[in-house]
């Protein structure tokens, strides 16, 4: 939306002339758009949120599973870049995709045995080579 068009929007924005109201809608623009360059990456795009999913994933004995969340956001420094209320969100949503991954992975993994019971592999290929 331009300026003009912000302006006619509200009938106190019209006391102000166009070039005017055109600098301080680009300085609010400008103020908005500023970024702090200590924040953290994004958590969807960060190698935090790579390392926590792995942990979880890869965690055959539930040792991370059965952490708070203080504790496993302790783990690591790059968790730690993210203020623990944040990341108490971030964990919690990881943990429960995590475990509907796993979910689905045993499932798969159950297909595939069946399957292979089915169809089982041959032991030489068909030019009489061992697989």
């Amino acid at each position: 939306m331009s300026a003009e068009d912000l302006q006619k929007l509200k009938p106190c924005f019209q006391t102000y002339g166009k070039g005017q109201f055109k600098g301080y809608v680009l300085t609010l623009k400008n103020e908005v758009l500023k970024v702090n360059n200590n924040w953290p990456s994004p958590w969807d795009k960060s190698e935090a949120m790579d390392d926590a999913k792995s942990l979880l994933l890869n965690d055959s004995d539930g040792t991370y599973q059965s952490m708070n969340v203080e504790t496993f956001w302790n783990i690591s420094p790059l968790f730690q870049e993210y203020p623990l209320e944040y990341f108490e969100k971030y964990y919690s949503k990881m943990k429960d995709s995590v475990v509907a991954s796993k979910k689905i992975i045993v499932k798969e993994e159950a297909f595939l045995r069946h399957d292979r019971t089915l169809i089982p592999q041959q032991s030489t290929s068909k030019g009489g080579n061992p697989q």
